[in-house]
């Protein structure tokens, strides 16, 4: 299964496409088979509402998320010889960035949030960093290259290694453990999202690598009141990340 058919077909059956797509059905059934698409359409309207229900959202994200493992130890007596931090996506429209073309990259704002922990986490471990992501288009650079340029230019923190060949975590963690085992690095600090580190941390294990997870970006949240009972768009997106993530769990799971 190719990266973009893998990606359509996860917009396809997740929220809000999904379900969108539940309710037309319902719609379309409703004079020959009346009581199915009534039963399709509200079926899609309760999902629609509990995958934007914060109070539901927030205990299915906290409860996949990793908590971070960094003390203050680490700053003393680092646990790992390096520090690897991953691609999230790409901002493809930045003209702000590229004045004199309106079609200029930039780092996502997830990426941005994994190159600045890994920077405040360099400066205070002093060790080297590696950055990891390829994706690549024809005009632009891959993810690696702008996180290097950011680290470097905006943050001061050099850049060790530079992994471009990547398109999705496991490759990440494949084509780094590469390069850090031919440096006999063999126990790394793993900068990404909260709620993917499972993956990403059971994928450089594969390679032979002692993983340290350093999440951040985290998107859960342990607060309850009576708002997070109302729908809002904020859920809606947590919940979207929430389905990726299970769909490159099972995913992991069939093909590696």
């Amino acid at each position: 299964m190719s990266q973009g058919f893998a990606g359509f077909i996860e917009l396809l059956i997740g929220p809000p496409g999904g379900l969108i797509l539940l309710m037309l059905a319902g719609l379309l059934m409703l004079q020959r088979h009346t009581r199915i698409g009534k039963g399709l359409i509200v079926t899609g309207i309760a999902l629609l509402y509990l995958t934007s229900m914060p109070l539901l959202v927030n205990f299915l994200v906290t409860g996949m998320e990793v908590p971070t493992t960094i003390t203050r130890q680490d700053f003393s007596t680092p646990r790992a010889q390096a520090i690897v931090v991953l691609g999230s996506g790409r901002r493809e429209y930045a003209p702000e960035f590229h004045l004199n073309d309106r079609k200029g990259d930039t780092l996502s704002a997830f990426e941005l949030e994994f190159t600045r922990y890994a920077a405040w986490l360099a400066k205070r471990t002093r060790l080297p960093i590696l950055v990891s992501g390829g994706l690549a288009d024809d005009d632009g650079p891959a993810e690696a290259v702008m996180m290097k340029d950011v680290l470097v230019q905006e943050f001061n923190q050099p850049v060790r290694w530079t992994e471009t060949e990547s398109c999705n975590t496991y490759e990440n963690a494949k084509f780094s453990a590469e390069k850090l085992l031919k440096d006999k690095i063999a126990s790394i600090y793993l900068v990404t999202d909260a709620l993917s580190m499972k993956r990403a941390e059971w994928a450089f294990q594969q390679q032979g690598l002692k993983v340290i997870p350093a999440p951040t970006a985290f998107i859960g949240s342990s607060i309850i009141s009576l708002k997070n009972l109302m729908p809002s768009s904020r859920a809606l997106i947590a919940f979207s990340y929430l389905f990726h993530e299970w769909v490159g769990n099972l995913w992991y799971h069939l093909r590696y």
